[in-house]
């Protein structure tokens, strides 16, 4: 059984992207059921295994990026094809959150 726990939807390119606890990864698939497939055969793309059961992802406002978190506790950024990962915090978080957001502060309100 699959274990989604969080999600985000890149509108322009029409693709949801979620971890999966089960399987310590980040998935993608288009937001569009392709033609012959259900919601329950759909296939997927699997991008990348973050380890320790991935609990968080938000996209990069306006990039090629994500971000995603696991359990253990590490925060990564990615491309968006699941290449390049980078590590930018690890061990040092606790569980003071579970999901992650992207907050562009570039803008001046």
């Amino acid at each position: 059984a699959r274990e989604s726990i969080d999600l985000d939807v890149d509108l322009t390119e029409r693709l949801i992207y979620w971890t999966d606890r089960t399987d310590e990864s980040i998935n993608r698939a288009p937001m569009d059921i392709p033609s012959g497939e259900t919601p329950s055969t759909r296939t997927f793309e699997m991008i990348a295994n973050v380890g320790s059961g991935a609990i968080g992802i938000t996209l990069g406002d306006g990039d090629d990026l994500f971000y995603s978190r696991n359990v253990r506790p590490t925060l990564f950024r990615n491309t968006r094809d699941g290449t390049n990962e980078t590590t930018l915090i690890t061990g040092t978080i606790g569980n003071v959150f579970t999901g992650v957001e992207f907050i562009d502060f570039s803008e001046k309100y």
